[in-house]
């Protein structure tokens, strides 16, 4: 869970928390994650797009249907 993805002083970025969550479980919507993650809708949906920009991750599919893809490992 996001306790073990944690550094030991619980430092990891947000960016590399949410491609691990995508990772694990590509079809999670944004509200989930922010959940997951304790964060706002508003603020996943900034690092999804930085993370898309860097080409780090990839929406396959449709908004509804579709799911995340990393393209890098984390």
């Amino acid at each position: 869970m996001l306790a073990q993805r944690l550094g030991r002083d619980g430092s990891e970025k947000t960016p590399d928390l949410v491609l691990a969550r995508l990772q694990e479980a590509p079809h999670t919507a944004i509200p989930e994650l922010a959940k997951y993650l304790d964060k706002s809708d508003s603020a996943i949906e900034r690092v999804i797009r930085k993370l898309r920009k860097e080409g780090r991750l990839q929406r396959i599919g449709s908004a509804k249907g579709g799911y995340w893809q990393v393209l890098e490992k984390t």
